[in-house]
């Protein structure tokens, strides 16, 4: 299925996000890569036409990034995809 996956900085503080992890299977199969993601300050972050696959009908699919913002505090951004019946929605 594609998906377009949004994040949004709202504390007022940039990020780079340097690994990206996606886990379907109810979040016991996952697959981890570098990415290079810049989030300026009070901006949006959508990731276009991603697609993630599931053999299962009902799953849970969740998408993580990891950085660091313009402080040097580490962020984690976190996303979830219920799957019912072959239909996907965000939590």
């Amino acid at each position: 299925m594609g998906i377009k996956r949004r994040y949004v900085e709202p504390a007022g503080l940039g990020a780079v996000l340097h690994k990206g992890r996606v886990c379907v299977h109810n979040s016991e199969e996952c697959a981890e890569s570098l990415v290079n993601h810049c989030i300026e300050l009070t901006t949006t972050l959508e990731q276009l036409d991603l697609y993630v696959a599931t053999k299962q009908a009902t799953d849970t699919i969740t998408c993580g990034l990891l950085g660091q913002d313009d402080k040097g505090t580490d962020v984690a951004l976190h996303r979830v995809i219920r799957v019912r019946d072959k239909t996907a929605a965000f939590e």
